[in-house]
């Protein structure tokens, strides 16, 4: 799963999110960073169990979320089970391609 991989999303404005591509950083241990479209990259702590991932309250973020992952080929399925991070949610629950 470590790796870079990406996403276009559509116009989400009251979010701050604007159409374009979107990157996911999956790095080796427990660290990921998502990189905002023409903006900063946010990075987060991760912890993985079988095919859940946990991210935890960060800077933007103030509680942990929790999702389901399936690797396919190229195609990594982030799929919400529990995030109160609208922001995050709407950013991590979609299928991403993987760049590297």
């Amino acid at each position: 799963m470590v790796g870079t991989y990406s996403a276009t999303l559509p116009n989400y404005p009251a979010l701050g999110f604007y159409k374009g591509r979107y990157t996911l950083y999956i790095k080796p241990g427990n660290e990921i960073a998502f990189h905002i479209f023409d903006a900063a990259t946010f990075p987060n702590r991760a912890s993985y169990s079988g095919d859940r991932l946990l991210l935890a309250a960060d800077g933007q973020c103030t509680a942990s979320g929790s999702y389901t992952w399936v690797l396919r080929g190229k195609k990594l399925d982030l799929e919400k089970l529990r995030d109160p991070c609208t922001p995050r949610a709407v950013l991590l629950n979609r299928v991403w391609t993987r760049a590297s």
